[in-house]
């Protein structure tokens, strides 16, 4: 995991947040959570090599831009959970709790 990903989402409110995306994507889709991490991890720095920005980077981007970028990062994820969990139903309900994880993650307090 490249280092802004691992300074990203070890941040004390944002840690929680992807703790309960990585919990709660795992138990909806019955797969575990250590491969729910590797996705996720893969995802964001799949996104990172892609764009050629890091993620820390959109704290300071306008919100549309953001929005845009996140959708981006769910992309990511999608193809990489989509070779594990099979129900689409469950797929597509994995990518909206990591959705929400993300707009929080993104929240400036």
């Amino acid at each position: 995991m490249g280092n802004e990903i691992t300074r990203f989402v070890s941040h004390e409110y944002r840690s929680d947040s992807f703790e309960k995306m990585i919990q709660e994507i795992s138990a909806k889709a019955r797969i575990s959570p250590e491969l729910v991490r590797k996705c996720s991890e893969s995802a964001l720095t799949e996104w990172e090599n892609k764009g050629g920005k890091d993620v820390l980077t959109l704290f300071t981007a306008r919100p549309d831009y953001r929005s845009i970028e996140i959708d981006k990062m769910l992309d990511k994820l999608r193809d990489k959970l989509r070779p594990i969990i099979f129900s689409r139903k469950k797929l597509d309900r994995s990518i909206e709790i990591a959705s929400k994880a993300l707009e929080t993650m993104y929240k400036i307090f």
